[in-house]
């Protein structure tokens, strides 16, 4: 079956690289299904479901590469989610529309286009950015002519006509990103060359739906998990959270895809809306979750961090980060003395709490940190290495030897803000400090994530971690407060 499947995919790649003289239409094949057949109908749908949405995100002017992640089920049940992600752009003048679909049938192991010619629906039909798609195609062996990836598939023309009745008369590239998940990353690469050469704004249209089939407590749960690591820009942890069965999303490539992108714009990112199938059926037994996600950076960005790669310049505040705990942990487990940085970033002149967290493999070896910015941050990320690897009174010190199968994490505090209401509290973005009398406890908000808490778990535990019953944190003289963390590690 995969021999044919290779033979089908080669004789597309020799007909498409003949020319635009073959151009062929993408035909409409889920019409009357997934959405309307009727093109007033489906107008009369659309124009209902972007009315309904009374606000709209706040996108920054100078934004300049934007991304939506957008659900691909029958309109019935994800239509007016997929509706508040086009509203939210349907006023920007783009220049370039790129699609990235998902692979639901045919299994080829790359990124492949559809060439030319137009992709159709009942109200129209959108034309291929063939130069761009060309351009695209030259990148890389993994990026292709293969319209047999397209024919069958709904992940695109699903969203289609809110595209067409948003930006009409405008051509996009469609891709659907099958194979492995780096293909993700070769499509984003490919992307962060072509893009900034080119005037103008940019939108990619993502398509994903997320868990699938569970009880609507536990695809919540599923969802939130990976959601929060799209919403952080956190790669490794939504791919490890797949691998280990706590998320789920079938356009995982096309997610990658964005998140290694915008990664490189300085994106910011926010959730519009998060639904699940039931909200229409009624059956919370079996549930499909379905999000809007908004991604807002800038290509100028993109093209600093390409020139600065090229150049071999300075290492980001992260990659400095990590390189000192490293080396101080070098010198100091050896017996000399820990070496004087000098940091280039401006950052480490600012004081913020900070801890640095030592794993071996899946196990915490260490975790000490200042919950308050008493000192600068290139004085106190290389004290908080030492005390975490030498000073946590769980574990014995860290030996050199061992240090090779350390990771090092770090995790940069905001300021404390108390807690008004346990509503406040986001999973994988807030991590908590309880104070009740002489105890004293903080988690950080990766942990929630790690355990796979909820809310009301988090803070049961938090309470253990202070050393006081589970529920302390009700007490009338109890402090509770919230701050967010940015994270980064050497995994």
């Amino acid at each position: 079956m995969f021999k044919q499947r290779l033979s089908l995919l080669f004789l597309y790649v020799f007909v498409f690289s003949l020319g635009s003289v073959f151009a062929v239409d993408r035909l409409t094949v889920v019409a009357g299904a997934f959405y309307p057949a009727d093109k007033r109908v489906i107008n009369n749908q659309i124009k209902s479901f972007l009315t309904e949405i009374k606000t709209k995100p706040q996108i920054n002017p100078k934004a300049d590469l934007i991304t939506i992640i957008v659900p691909h089920a029958g309109w019935m049940y994800s239509g007016e989610t997929a509706a508040r992600a086009f509203k939210a752009v349907k006023d920007i003048d783009f220049t370039d529309f790129i699609f990235i679909g998902v692979d639901h049938r045919v299994g080829l192991p790359v990124t492949g286009l559809w060439p030319d010619g137009n992709y159709l629906t009942p109200i129209g039909k959108t034309p291929v950015s063939e130069f761009l798609s060309a351009e695209l195609i030259k990148k890389s062996e993994k990026i292709i002519a293969c319209p047999p990836l397209h024919t069958k598939e709904h992940s695109l023309e699903v969203l289609l006509p809110f595209f067409q009745y948003c930006f009409p008369n405008k051509e996009a590239v469609f891709a659907i990103c099958s194979g492995p998940t780096n293909n993700g990353i070769v499509f984003a690469d490919a992307l962060a060359e072509l893009l900034p050469q080119r005037p103008g704004k940019a939108l990619l249209i993502v398509s994903t739906d997320w868990s699938h089939y569970h009880s609507a407590a536990k695809a919540e749960k599923l969802d939130k998990n990976a959601i929060n690591s799209v919403l952080n820009f956190d790669k490794t942890q939504l791919l490890k959270d797949c691998r280990n069965n706590k998320a789920e999303l079938c356009g995982l490539n096309g997610v990658i895809c964005a998140m290694h992108l915008m990664i490189k714009a300085s994106a910011t990112a926010r959730l519009l809306e998060y639904t699940d199938s039931s909200k229409a059926s009624g059956d919370t037994s079996k549930v499909v979750g379905y999000a809007a996600i908004l991604m807002q950076g800038y290509k100028k960005n993109i093209t600093g961090q390409l020139r600065n790669r090229k150049e071999n310049k300075k290492m980001t505040f992260e990659q400095e980060a990590l390189q000192a705990v490293r080396k101080t942990l070098e010198a100091k487990l050896q017996g000399n003395p820990v070496p004087e940085f000098k940091f280039e970033n401006e950052k480490f002149q600012q004081k913020y709490g900070v801890f640095v967290t030592l794993k071996k493999g899946d196990d915490l070896r260490g975790c000490i940190g200042l919950i308050k910015g008493i000192e600068p941050l290139a004085d106190a990320i290389p004290d908080m290495a030492i005390s975490a690897a030498t000073k946590d009174p769980r574990f014995n010190p860290v030996t050199y030897e061992e240090l090779k199968d350390i990771t090092i994490e770090i995790s940069v505090l905001t300021p404390m803000t108390p807690v008004e209401s346990l509503d406040e509290i986001e999973i994988g973005k807030h991590g908590l400090m309880l104070q009740l009398g002489p105890n004293s406890g903080l988690l950080l908000p990766q942990v929630l994530v790690e355990w796979n808490w909820d809310v009301e778990e988090f803070l049961q535990n938090l309470c253990l971690k202070a050393g006081l019953p589970p529920g302390s944190h009700k007490h009338p003289q109890a402090k509770l407060e919230k701050f967010s963390a940015q994270v980064f590690s050497e995994d």
